[in-house]
């Protein structure tokens, strides 16, 4: 999870620098919506706009998985916490070496 959060803020870093490096003003039009603005206020809100349709996206599934009981809970602080059973490994399955005797 650590990996993904710093990515994405990778990405948002890279994304604001390269809006504010392209200042210049540009027109936009959705069907009969025109405007004016800078772009990089264009590609910023371009950017914004696609991680919300992201996340959007993603809103059902999460919710579908919580529902169900699929989503991992977290431990209470209160509650100690389960051990896991040891695995044994190929070394605990051989029986014991002897020992040579010294007469």
């Amino acid at each position: 999870m650590p990996g993904i959060l710093a990515l994405a803020i990778l990405i948002g870093i890279l994304t604001c620098v390269f809006a504010l490096q392209n200042p210049t003003v540009t027109p936009v039009q959705f069907l009969v919506w025109k405007m004016e603005a800078s772009l990089a206020l264009v590609l910023l809100a371009t950017f914004a706009l696609g991680a919300a349709v992201g996340i959007f996206a993603c809103l059902p599934t999460l919710v579908k998985a919580k529902w169900k009981g699929r989503a991992p809970e977290e431990p209470k602080k209160d509650e100690p916490k389960k051990e896991t059973p040891a695995v044994k490994t190929e070394a605990a399955a051989l029986p014991p070496k002897e020992e040579p005797q010294n007469p």
